[in-house]
């Protein structure tokens, strides 16, 4: 009785061990990011697929960029013209950089500020300009958008301008109303930009840690000679404070931040990005079953080889016992 209590516990646990080694040798070699980069590259891709708010696709690029990122900005605001409409939306974050220029200079933490401005109305934003002929403008296209970051303790500002990257192509679908739609690919897309410790430390090294900032806009039209002309805004589209504007990475406590993409252990960032999770449910779900059916098929087959022999064990056996008696 005990020989059948473990062979039917071996008959329920061998295919359940035989679809986990399935699922650990697909996880671990056959979908490991770093050998298939067909499959990382589907994730990438599905990570935004059906993803149509700048919000959510700007947390997707940052999940997904070479630094410590922090999920909570420092300024997250909609920005609006005199009446309460909406001119854009303003984001704007503090991340961790490791920098090491070279092999013989150790390790050090640099703060990178990233900004992103969306949502962006250019049918007000033409509004703040006053030309005698606004044609100009109107056929200028879209405006560039600069922000101005000034310290509280006198020293100079500096200018970042904002711009449509390759590496960050996010639709900006409230920027044009009638392309506000999934299956439409908008004309328009969301301005950003990063401004690094060590690219700009001359700068940010005489900053406080506070900053007022301002946002503008220009236009470049082009002359009739081919030459072009700029044609910025007086005053300003908004302008805020930022309190909390601390530049230096010695002041962050790293375990405060969540790390990105391509860090040394590619499997870990994949990892943290939701990797694992997505291709559970993508493949490993039903190579689990597979596993479990084959492994299965080969458990009940034995067991009933084995139940049907051990059942004409026992007859014979029977036999034997009612043949002794008999003689």
């Amino acid at each position: 009785m005990t020989r059948k209590i473990i062979t039917i516990v071996l008959s329920i646990l061998l295919p359940i061990i035989g679809g986990a080694c399935v699922v650990w040798y697909a996880a671990s070699v056959r979908y490991n990011p770093e050998a298939n980069s067909e499959v990382a590259s589907e994730f990438y891709y599905n990570l935004n697929k059906g993803v149509i708010t700048c919000e959510g696709r700007i947390k997707n690029y940052r999940m997904m960029e070479n630094y410590y990122y922090s999920e909570d900005p420092l300024v997250k605001k909609d920005y609006t013209n005199g009446d309460g409409e909406r001119l854009f939306t303003l984001e704007i974050y503090r991340n961790l950089c490791s920098y090491q220029p070279s092999a013989q200079v150790e390790r050090t933490w640099k703060v990178m500020f990233e900004v992103f401005l969306y949502n962006v109305n250019y049918e007000l934003v033409r509004d703040y300009f006053y030309l005698d002929d606004m044609s100009i403008i109107e056929n200028a296209g879209n405006p560039t958008f600069k922000i101005t970051f000034t310290p509280t303790n006198g020293k100079d500002p500096f200018t970042l301008k904002l711009s449509n990257r390759s590496n960050v192509q996010i639709p900006d679908y409230n920027s044009v109303p009638e392309y506000a739609d999934k299956n439409t690919k908008t004309r328009n897309f969301l301005q950003s930009m990063v401004v690094r410790e060590y690219e700009t430390t001359a700068t940010l090294s005489t900053f406080s840690n506070d900053a007022n900032f301002a946002v503008t806009a220009s236009y470049t039209v082009t002359n009739a000679d081919n030459t072009t002309t700029e044609i910025n805004q007086n005053g300003s589209l908004a302008s805020d404070y930022i309190e909390d504007f601390r530049h230096k990475g010695e002041e962050f406590d790293t375990s405060d931040f969540l790390p990105g993409f391509r860090q040394p252990s590619v499997k870990d960032t994949y990892k943290n990005a939701g990797y694992y999770k997505w291709i559970a449910k993508r493949f490993l779900w039903w190579e689990f079953l597979i596993g479990f059916a084959l492994v299965g098929v080969i458990t009940v087959t034995y067991d009933i080889v084995y139940f049907s022999q051990a059942k004409q064990d026992n007859e014979k056996e029977q036999g034997k016992k009612k043949n002794k008696k008999v003689a």
